[in-house]
């Protein structure tokens, strides 16, 4: 999380102008390759998925837009009243045809893009964040089948290889109790995985919360903007975001994409029984044995926990390292890092809201945060835990994996000496052998390439029901537009 001043507003005539913004001026992007508002001649209202307009509804992954929730106002912004049918996503600059074939723009090379837009963000916590307010992109590779390549080479057919920018995401209701209504979520994400299930990002994707003074109002208008330099054979690409013209957040980069076989990874899972370890208060520390991770030294880690049932709780401190050599095996040999949750907190929330059942699980994952390892070395991950009734699955029995903990299970405790990642455990006397707290451990080779490079993405915009977002414009700058599709 990091916290920026922001300059409130600006004038009116500078919003509704299309001179080119420095950031865009600073690396050379100064033609105006896309300008538009939201009229009945730039916007698909009637979805005929006719060639020459700037926006069309969804149509994506099996999905459409209800197109009464597109409202078109006199003053030529569109309003959006949500819609369930697509990920946060209403209207885009593409339309699927079909078998590969598109109408509309999807935009390559490097650019800044531009929306201006308002909401209210007491509409989107009224609705317990059941959709949010979004401006958003994705490679059309993966939007419109066949319209180019998202396939990792070297992998089985089907394994998917696709990239993301969120230049504004108003989501993750877990943020308004500790940083109040005033954030917005930023993210690029390099997303691979087989189809059919779950994809997954590489450890280079990263998402960040940028937090606004309190006198910032969502209900104005302001420009939200995003800057995407791709890498060369001798520099890094990156990109950064931008509100009212103002950097906000980290410079996230990588290199060159030259066609790298997909990247190894040890994990290790384990299927978790529900069996109560009432642990709230309490220093754990769990030892994994080499066998169960396989061979990856790493580079980046990211561990998930799975709870049930209880009261909410807090992991207050979690820390992953290698095993000391001598003496207690829970004990850290000096290489050792803390896990982050959320987008770099150090803490995060455990069962939020009420399970209907012991067997309603809920997960936690870390961030992915850089550690390297010797792999013929054990594993040790700590953690702190306070709340009411807070619960953890895990599993008996299973070779390699000892669990420390400050007292016995099943009792009522509070150990206040939180384990912040010392070389010594703190206060840990009793051991549960065979037995595992974490649901999964990922290592992962550190790989910081990027395929957004190699795409072509589509600016989407959408909302939730009942959380209204109007956009006035949006546009885009770049050195030329010979690296857009268009159809």
């Amino acid at each position: 999380m990091s916290f920026v001043g922001i300059r409130i507003g600006q004038p009116a005539s500078y919003l509704g102008s299309a001179q080119v913004p420095p950031q865009a001026q600073a690396v050379g992007y100064r033609l105006l390759t896309y300008n538009s508002s939201f009229t009945s001649s730039q916007v698909d209202a009637a979805n005929t998925k006719a060639a020459g307009f700037k926006w069309y509804p969804w149509s994506f992954f099996s999905g459409s837009t209800g197109l009464a929730a597109i409202v078109l106002n006199a003053d030529g912004s569109v309003t959006l009243n949500g819609d369930t049918s697509g990920p946060n996503g209403e209207i885009a600059t593409v339309v699927d045809k079909g078998s590969g074939t598109f109408h509309g723009t999807a935009f390559g090379g490097g650019f800044y893009i531009e929306g201006i837009l308002k909401f209210n963000p007491t509409d989107v916590i009224n609705q317990s964040f059941v959709g949010f307010p979004s401006f958003w992109s994705m490679a059309i590779e993966q939007l419109v089948p066949g319209s180019g390549v998202n396939q990792w080479p070297g992998q089985t057919a089907g394994f998917k290889h696709f990239a993301e920018l969120d230049f504004l995401e108003y989501g993750l209701s877990q943020y308004v109790p500790s940083v109040g209504n005033n954030f917005i979520l930023c993210g690029y994400h390099d997303w691979y995985g087989s189809a059919g299930t779950s994809q997954f990002q590489l450890p280079n994707s990263q998402v960040y919360t940028e937090v606004f003074p309190s006198n910032f109002d969502f209900t104005q208008y302001h420009k939200y903007g995003c800057l995407w330099v791709p890498a060369t054979a001798s520099t890094r690409g990156y990109v950064k975001f931008f509100v009212d013209d103002v950097q906000v957040g980290s410079v996230f980069s990588w290199s060159l994409y030259t066609g790298e076989a997909f990247p190894p990874a040890a994990v290790f899972t384990y299927s978790p029984v529900n069996e109560d370890f009432g642990w709230q208060g309490n220093n754990i520390r769990q030892v994994l044995a080499p066998a169960l991770l396989g061979a990856s030294t790493g580079g980046k880690i990211r561990v998930t926990f799975q709870t049930y049932s209880g009261g909410v709780g807090t992991l207050d401190s979690a820390w992953v390292g290698e095993s000391a050599p001598t003496g207690n095996e829970s004990n850290y040999d000096g290489n050792q890092v803390q896990l982050t949750f959320d987008n770099g907190h150090a803490s995060t929330v455990l069962n939020p809201g009420a399970l209907v059942s012991p067997n309603a699980y809920n997960t936690v994952t870390s961030d992915w945060v850089p550690f390297s390892y010797d792999s013929s070395k054990k594993l040790v991950i700590a953690v702190h835990v306070t709340g009411s009734d807070v619960h953890f699955t895990q599993q008996t029995g299973l070779t390699g994996a000892t669990i420390y903990s400050g007292v016995a299970r099943h009792a009522s405790f509070n150990n206040p000496q939180v384990d912040n990642g010392g070389a010594t455990a703190p206060n840990l006397a009793n051991t549960t052998a065979t037995t595992c707290l974490v649901a999964k451990v990922e290592v992962q080779d550190y790989t910081t390439f990027s395929i957004v490079d190699s795409q072509h993405l589509v600016p989407i915009l959408g909302t939730g029901v009942n959380e209204p977002m109007t956009v006035k414009s949006m546009r885009v700058w770049q050195a030329s537009a010979s690296g857009n599709l268009t159809g």
